[in-house]
């Protein structure tokens, strides 16, 4: 995976930019506390971590790195040392409140990148060191049952622009006929979303989808039953991506069942076809295409359904829209959308047609039109 700077903002939404918390720089006597208020202030921070749906696997990976750290006070002695409340904690007054510790903490995550020991790396992420240390006591904190789930559901979440959305699809389908068919039978969607967070979640209507990141492309698959309820009834359906972490959500648009024919046509895979036999034509004016080669036996641009799956970014036109994708003279799973083309391959597939180290050539196919454009070559690699 790339490396991504993640700055989210994960606590309170309604907390404004906390500039104006300078956090202090010199190390906090923990130790030197009364027992009382150490135990309060690991307290305020497990019942805001109740309130809060950090990422589990940030938590348990930096844990993983940093095993000695997978106790509370140990975290919370750690999360005190970067706070530094001294100024608003005293004998006389006790603790801050609840929303100065969230304004404290969000200054904090800002605060970490412009300090050089205030980032953790994990999985290729760049993260805050203050945001780390709190998913590791979430996870901590949950083992040992203090904390539970969240429970807020996430379509009740605020709108708001959290992602640079490009082209997307399928967006309509005939009434009864399945969509961006999966091997498994079920259906998938496609987005181009640059820096993706793992905790993206993407639904359909009421419908969580099972996702899958890719660098710049996010997929989305519903299970085979889900897929048939909702092809069963023409309706529009929206599509909504969330972030509980931020507990924001964001409309991507709409996916609509129709009544008549669909933008595409439907995704059944026909026979085989001598395509070296049919006339070269200009189908699709090929902007780009991917992926363009792998390692042999190794899938490629992975999907949930264990399919492997090409995309080809086309110019908008009104040419020829009923094509398939051909991998030589086999058919692909093919759908067909304004700008882009995708065509999936099933592990099976994967192994009988890539089964040697060579080039396969891609085409793009008009039964209608008999006629073939080749895309390029896809290249698998000898171990």
């Amino acid at each position: 995976m790339a490396e991504r700077i993640w700055t989210r903002r994960r606590f309170i939404a309604a907390v404004s930019a906390a500039g104006g918390f300078a956090l202090g720089r010199v190390s906090v006597d923990w130790i030197g506390r009364p027992e009382r208020l150490r135990n309060r202030f690991r307290d305020r921070l497990l019942a805001l971590l109740q309130e809060v749906d950090l990422q589990a696997e940030v938590g348990s990976a930096y844990l993983q790195e940093n095993p000695s750290q997978a106790d509370l006070d140990v975290l919370s002695q750690l999360l005190l040392q970067r706070l530094d409340l001294a100024g608003w904690w005293t004998e006389m007054t006790g603790l801050p409140d609840q929303q100065a510790l969230r304004q404290a903490l969000s200054a904090a995550i800002s605060q970490d990148f412009q300090r050089a020991d205030g980032i953790c790396r994990l999985n290729g992420w760049y993260l805050s060191q203050t945001e780390c240390r709190l998913a590791a006591m979430r996870v901590v904190a949950r083992g040992q049952g203090l904390i539970s789930d969240v429970a807020k559901p996430v379509l009740a979440f605020p709108e708001a622009d959290l992602y640079e959305v490009g082209e997307w699809g399928p967006r309509t389908t005939p009434r009864g006929e399945s969509f961006n068919q999966q091997p498994d039978g079920g259906s998938a969607f496609w987005f181009h979303i640059a820096g993706a967070p793992p905790s993206l979640k993407i639904f359909l209507g009421r419908r969580e989808m099972k996702v899958t990141i890719h660098p710049d492309l996010v997929t989305a698959s519903l299970a085979p039953e889900d897929a048939a309820s909702i092809v069963r009834n023409p309706g529009r359906h929206a599509v909504v991506a969330a972030d509980p972490q931020r507990q924001l959500q964001q409309t991507i648009g709409e996916f609509q069942v129709l009544e008549g024919a669909a933008d595409s046509p439907a995704n059944a895979v026909e026979g085989p076809l001598e395509v070296s036999s049919l006339p070269e034509m200009r189908l699709k004016e090929v902007a780009a295409w991917g992926p363009q080669s792998t390692v042999l036996g190794q899938p490629f641009n992975p999907q949930p359904s264990g399919a492997s799956a090409f995309w080809i970014d086309v110019e908008a036109d009104r040419t020829e829209s009923a094509l398939r994708v051909y991998l030589g003279n086999h058919p692909l799973r093919t759908t067909v959308n304004a700008k882009v083309i995708t065509a999936s391959i099933s592990p099976e597939e994967v192994s009988s047609l890539l089964g040697r180290a060579g080039n396969y050539p891609l085409y793009l196919v008009s039964r209608a039109r008999s006629g073939r454009q080749k895309v390029g070559d896809f290249e698998v690699k000898a171990r």
